[in-house]
């Protein structure tokens, strides 16, 4: 008796494959299941699973199938073949060698046992509903906030935090910081931190997703899903660095400009790199130079400026309102250094037109805002030692 078989679009099969592409790992030579996907078929629908151990993912599409049917295949030889099969309808004949065909195109490819396959570990946390596209911009926008160091656990993740019915999403990497509102229905308190990683998978995952987004928290793990789609990560055990002591700020300067404008600006006065003699030496590794640009407040407008050995530069953006507080200060103006390429990223947090600027001089981080206050948005960055 013949297996059955299934038939499929091939742009459904070729988007499912795509998804689940960012958690194989054909690194691990002495795992040869990290390298291979699960084709398993019930009733109408295909489910494609994979895992590097670490991560698992699940993605099920619809299909037409004779019956029920599983194969553990080499994921990227079925990537190669599915993507260069033409346009139309894929036939799959599920077993130790799947045949695939499309046309007069016809594959066979050796799997490996079922068993090798691990299951998703269980879930046993309380879901929680939040909006797909909200969620997955807002962690996307703070994910590159996250320190790339390896070395520092706590630091290369994006912390989540349920309070108060709302979801802040959170990262920072010692000298910038981002925290983005989400709303949700959620009524239990919980935090937990995801590797950096794992929010780019997020993103790819569930970045074309409408509707909730349900995330379930448990003691090690963390499980997202949406139609079709299922993700079960590592909790990051490092603990994420205590950061509300950093969010108050008695701010002697307080100023609102177009938030396009500046990240223009920055960018054009960073142009001007600093010698790479100035390059310093932190932890035994050698670090790059901070491309420095100095912020001058004064009453109307916002100047920047850099210098190096290479040249200096100038610009200056106009300043819708501005505010100062202390004796003497309304009619001072000031100067604060700041990492350009930190002050990008939070700029690039928010979304805002305007952004607003609030400095408590001479060593506090500036706070980056929306100037409406029912945006909760919140970026800081922190000032560099004028020199």
């Amino acid at each position: 008796m013949s297996a059955p078989t299934l038939t499929i679009a091939r742009e459904s099969l070729r988007g499912a494959l795509t998804k689940i592409a960012g958690v194989i790992d054909a690194t691990k030579k002495t795992l040869a299941v990290a390298a291979h996907v699960l084709l398993e078929v019930r009733g109408d629908e295909l489910t494609l699973s994979a895992t590097n151990f670490d991560a698992f993912v699940r993605v099920t599409v619809p299909c037409d199938s004779e019956g029920d049917a599983t194969a553990l295949v080499p994921a990227g030889r079925l990537t190669d073949i599915v993507g260069n099969l033409p346009s139309g309808v894929v036939t799959l004949c599920l077993g130790m060698r799947t045949t695939i065909k499309a046309g007069k195109s016809r594959f066979e490819v050796s799997g490996i046992a079922q068993s090798e396959m691990p299951p998703m570990p269980a879930s046993r946390g309380t879901p929680t509903l939040v909006d797909a596209r909200a969620f997955i911009a807002a962690a996307a926008r703070c994910e590159p906030l996250a320190s790339g160091e390896e070395s520092r656990p706590a630091l290369n993740t994006v912390h989540l935090e349920f309070a108060d019915g709302a979801l802040g999403v959170v990262s920072t990497n010692g000298h910038a910081f981002a925290m983005l509102p989400v709303g949700t229905a959620s009524t239990s308190p919980a935090s937990f931190s995801v590797h950096r990683s794992d929010v780019r998978r997020l993103a790819k995952l569930f970045g074309d997703h409408d509707g909730h987004l349900s995330i379930t928290p448990d003691d090690a793990r963390v499980r997202f899903a949406s139609t079709g789609v299922v993700v079960d990560v590592r909790v990051v055990e490092a603990q994420f660095p205590p950061y509300r002591g950093v969010l108050s700020l008695t701010p002697t300067h307080t100023l609102i400009v177009d938030r396009v404008a500046l990240l223009a600006s920055v960018r054009r006065v960073s142009l001007v790199s600093p010698s790479a003699q100035e390059a310093s030496v932190e932890a035994g590794r050698l670090l790059p130079p901070p491309r420095r640009v100095r912020f001058t407040i004064t009453r109307d407008a916002l100047a920047l400026s850099a210098a190096s050995q290479e040249g200096t530069g100038h610009d200056e953006i106009a300043v819708s309102s501005h505010l100062t507080a202390g004796s003497g200060e309304s009619d001072a103006s000031f100067a604060i250094e700041f990492n350009a390429a930190l002050v990008l990223l939070c700029l690039n947090a928010l979304t805002s037109n305007d952004v607003q600027l609030a400095v408590q001089y001479p060593n506090r981080p500036m706070h980056l805002t929306n100037p409406d206050a029912a945006d909760a948005s919140l970026t800081l960055v922190m000032p560099l030692r004028i020199v």
